[in-house]
């Protein structure tokens, strides 16, 4: 299993510095849950989580329902803006714990990018201290952080993505 992520836009304004994942498709993106793993404690560690807001039952039953249906994304996006965090300086967790379908809107992706940035070019060791693994180890670690945090530059210049 795995998260994919795609960008919102179909028509992109990519960053001449950005290498998209996929040459073929360079609105996705992809994690292995493992990968997901490390991403999201690096997240957690640059504190960018709002632990706080929960997704209702209801309205997490009514958005899965019209994203299965592929309804109209103007729609998905004003169904979602009630999953935004109310710290500006925060994004809900839980659109990370799940590939529903949650979107990431572009104000959420700059500041992933800006925060990850800021801690790799202050000090990459302690952000990612602790999270170096046997399977990928310090440098597969940090390139993975990296390109994360690009995509997410890209997504923020692109409507935002989708977490699948």
């Amino acid at each position: 299993m795995s998260f994919e992520f795609e960008m919102i836009n179909k028509e992109l304004t990519l960053p001449v510095a950005y290498t998209p994942y996929y040459d073929s498709s360079p609105r996705s993106y992809q994690l292995s849950n493992f990968g997901m793993r490390i991403v999201h404690e690096v997240m957690e560690k640059a504190d960018l989580f709002d632990k706080k807001p929960k997704k209702s039952f209801l309205r997490h039953l009514v958005f899965k329902f019209l994203v299965l249906t592929q309804l109209n994304t103007l729609f998905l996006h004003k169904l979602a803006l009630g999953h935004r965090s109310k710290d500006s300086a925060k994004v809900p967790e839980f659109k990370f714990t799940s590939s529903d379908g949650w979107v990431i809107f572009p104000e959420e992706c700059e500041l992933i990018a800006s925060r990850l940035e800021y801690y790799l070019n202050k000090n990459h060791v302690e952000l990612l201290k602790g999270f170096y693994s046997k399977q990928l180890g310090e440098d597969e670690t940090l390139l993975t952080i990296k390109e994360w945090a690009s995509y997410n530059h890209a997504a923020s210049l692109n409507g935002g993505y989708r977490v699948w």
